[in-house]
């Protein structure tokens, strides 16, 4: 499918800054909601009845790139609105583990989201979700964007924030966006880290599509949270970028890695493609890249014991947790393990601050001691880690079932109980006669 032409001229762009202007003290967002299923990869598209760049700002075709791109690589993709961001009561950080931003008209994103929408994103990446932006996507990600000479932040509208820094473009030594002709381009990797350490070894290149993408440059004093995973190749400023948000993830590009210029699988043709050669496909990068974004810093694994049924007054376990440092360096965290009863009501243990070395996973065995008074039923037992400001690292749970039992099981429970107490390295904790037994097993390095 040829796109369309995606370029105003200059008086045409004189206009659509006017209407724009007026859309934005007039049109409100639209408040058409619906229900979202989930996903690996949430898809952002504000696309309408109307012209792109003149009524919409998400680039039809990039979106479909993008969809063919995630699905070949395994991963299942769902479209969400601005209307979605702005009004929708779901709780996107159990629907997606990523949300992307495709390429397009940042001005439009910031129009047609609200605040409410953009301080859903940023929640979402705090509590440990991941961003991927694309060209407009990571404008729209930017502290302040900086295009042609003329800097725009909060009043402009740039006030998502995620990035500690600016977004400048448009390059015209390499592509002049209004002229509208798409280039190959060479970005360099020559920096070893985490992210990609298991898809090349640097130094390499990598030619993409470019056209009006941002450079990036951090704020003072907040160059080392920023990792610059590439740089264009003629000035070595930053073209890729990947940073940490909260206990979240972030990942901008300049240019466009989801076109395919050697292959028709991302289902579009632009004009002047079948003169260009990437030299082998960038979804590969894309790939180890969104295996970043998903992976949680701090990540956990709670096991059930194999029998969840347990009488009043018993002890239910062992089972496990597993918590692993995805990240190369140390991290503090807070662990907080719960039980949901029946009725819904919450029974929260001591919030426990601990912490990790890098690339290291642990163990523990759990035992939970239930109350001789305790109700009858269903019951969740979960473990919350957050970081040391709150944000969420991951949280997991089990249902188990408590049943009425004989005066020789809980004689037999008190015993098991008493041993699990008096072990030396055994942590005790105990709230609303419930009593969780932790039991270290092993710190090892993580594979």
């Amino acid at each position: 499918m040829r796109s369309k032409n995606i370029i105003k001229t200059w008086p045409e762009a004189v206009i659509f800054f006017f209407i724009l202007l007026t859309c934005l003290f007039s049109a409100p967002s639209a408040k058409v909601v619906f229900a979202l299923n989930g996903a690996d990869v949430a898809i952002y598209n504000d696309s309408r009845t109307g012209k792109y760049l003149y009524d919409f700002g998400v680039w039809p075709d990039g979106v479909i790139a993008v969809k063919n791109m995630l699905t070949t690589s395994g991963r299942t993709c769902e479209e969400i609105s601005d209307s979605d961001l702005n009004y929708s009561t779901q709780d996107f950080s159990s629907l997606y583990k990523v949300i992307l931003f495709p390429g397009g008209y940042a001005a439009w994103y910031n129009y047609f989201i609200n605040k409410t929408g953009k301080e859903r994103i940023r929640n979402f990446v705090k509590n440990g979700g991941g961003y991927l932006g694309i060209c407009a996507g990571s404008y729209f990600a930017v502290d302040k964007v900086e295009w042609g000479g003329v800097t725009y932040d909060d009043e402009s509208g740039y006030d998502l924030d995620l990035f500690p820094g600016t977004g400048v473009g448009d390059i015209k030594k390499i592509a002049d966006y209004y002229a509208g002709k798409w280039v190959m381009y060479t970005f360099n990797f020559e920096n070893e880290n985490s992210i990609l350490s298991s898809y090349k070894t640097v130094p390499y290149s990598e030619d993409i599509i470019y056209l009006g993408g941002p450079y990036f440059k951090a704020d003072k004093g907040s160059e080392s949270k920023v990792t610059v995973l590439a740089t264009f190749a003629d000035d070595g400023q930053p073209g890729i970028v990947a940073f940490q948000y909260g206990s979240g993830k972030v990942i901008l590009f300049g240019p466009h890695p989801e076109i395919e210029e050697d292959s028709d699988r991302d289902g579009v043709m632009l004009d002047g493609e079948d003169t260009m050669d990437d030299n082998g496909s960038d979804w590969d990068l894309v790939g180890h890249i969104l295996n970043w974004l998903e992976t949680p810093i701090i990540s956990h694994t709670l096991t059930p014991p194999s029998n969840t049924t347990v009488s009043k007054g018993g002890t239910l376990g062992p089972f496990t947790v597993e918590e692993t440092n995805n990240d190369s360096s140390f991290r503090n965290f807070y662990v907080q393990s719960y039980v949901i009863k029946p009725d819904k009501t919450r029974v929260n243990f001591t919030k426990i601050l601990t912490g990790i070395d890098g690339g290291k996973t642990r163990t523990y065995s759990h035992y939970l001691s239930i109350p001789t008074r305790s109700e009858l039923g269903t019951f969740t037992f979960g473990v919350k880690l957050t970081d040391t400001s709150g944000n969420l690292f991951d949280n997991d749970s089990f249902d188990f079932t408590v049943v009425s039992g004989s005066s020789t099981v809980k004689r037999k429970g008190y015993r098991k109980l008493k041993g699990l107490v008096n072990s030396t390295s055994a942590q005790v904790e105990k709230t609303n006669g419930y009593i969780l037994i932790n039991v270290p097993e092993k710190e090892i390095d993580k594979e």
